[in-house]
């Protein structure tokens, strides 16, 4: 029950939290380092709680169920660029848009990492946030004219 409690915790704050971070975080609470039995552990604490329906995986990411996602900026906190969970990329991608605005599609994802506190846009950051932009195009949540991508109405 301890672990659970502190696994929906973290989640609750940092979700969507990669599943290796929180291992990690989670691990750390006890001062030791992510091994084997402690992740075989957490996965089993975790299936639990998704169980009860308290958290979602979603890939290799953690939500806490009915939990709106907040965009988070990553500056200064060394977390890997391929560690941003698709749905904090969606959020960002439409809070950039809500206004009306339209952009040209680098422009789009250089106003996304700039979001995210990336002073640059590395491979994986790129491949991670053109994913985004294409399944939102082919769902049909943003559009693509002469004029850049923008929100459908």
């Amino acid at each position: 029950q301890q672990l659970a409690k502190v696994l929906m915790t973290i989640v609750e704050v940092e979700g969507p939290i990669h599943l290796k971070d929180l291992c990690t975080r989670a691990a750390a609470v006890w001062g030791q380092k992510t091994g084997s039995n402690i992740s075989e552990r957490i996965s089993h604490v975790l299936r639990t709680i998704e169980q009860a329906k308290h958290i979602e995986f979603r890939d290799d990411f953690l939500v806490a169920c009915n939990q709106p996602i907040t965009v988070r900026s990553r500056t200064g906190t060394n977390i890997p660029t391929d560690r941003i969970a698709p749905d904090e990329i969606r959020e960002a991608v439409q809070l950039i848009l809500k206004n009306g605005h339209k952009f040209e599609r680098t422009a789009l994802v250089n106003e996304v990492r700039t979001v995210f506190g990336y002073s640059r846009t590395g491979g994986s950051l790129q491949v991670g946030i053109g994913g985004v932009i294409d399944k939102m195009l082919s769902d049909g949540l943003i559009g693509e004219g002469s004029t850049g991508i923008g929100l459908r109405t």
